[in-house]
């Protein structure tokens, strides 16, 4: 431990990240580019909102946790109109719920649930919510 930490510009340091970079292809199965973060996991859900939304836009939020509740405060911090959906903590949103959001609320521009709520261990069904959001090209942040 008594060496020094790696240079994160060094040379080593960049082969280093494109070796990962190639590796992740495989680990998720793509010929696309992968992209990573260097930032915590609040960072990528603020990167996923301000890049997919507009000041204005609607959304559904499934709040039934802390990063549910996250979720939602990114959302309002850049003036996007949430539609929150409150799960009982512990709980699991029914897609059936987020299927009559949708349908009453056509102008919907995203969905964003959490796979895994770690702080409650509700577990969303994110690929039949998945389905319902690619019917209507709407992206689904998790």
């Amino acid at each position: 431990m008594a060496q020094p930490i790696d240079y994160h510009r060094s040379d080593a340091a960049v082969t280093l990240i494109k070796d990962v970079l190639e590796k992740l292809k495989h680990a998720f199965q793509t010929e696309n580019d992968v992209l990573f973060l260097t930032s915590s996991g609040t960072g990528a859900m603020e990167g996923a909102v301000v890049n997919l939304l507009s000041r204005g836009d609607k959304v559904i939020v499934v709040r039934s946790g802390k990063f549910g509740e996250r979720w939602n405060d990114i959302c309002t911090a850049y003036g996007i109109e949430v539609i929150p959906i409150d799960v009982t903590w512990g709980d699991s949103v029914e897609p059936q719920t987020v299927e009559a959001l949708l349908t009453k609320h056509p102008d919907v521009k995203a969905v964003f649930a959490t796979l895994c709520e770690t702080s409650t261990g509700a577990l969303h069904d994110i690929e039949a919510l998945a389905r319902l959001t690619r019917v209507r090209s709407i992206p689904l942040g998790c």
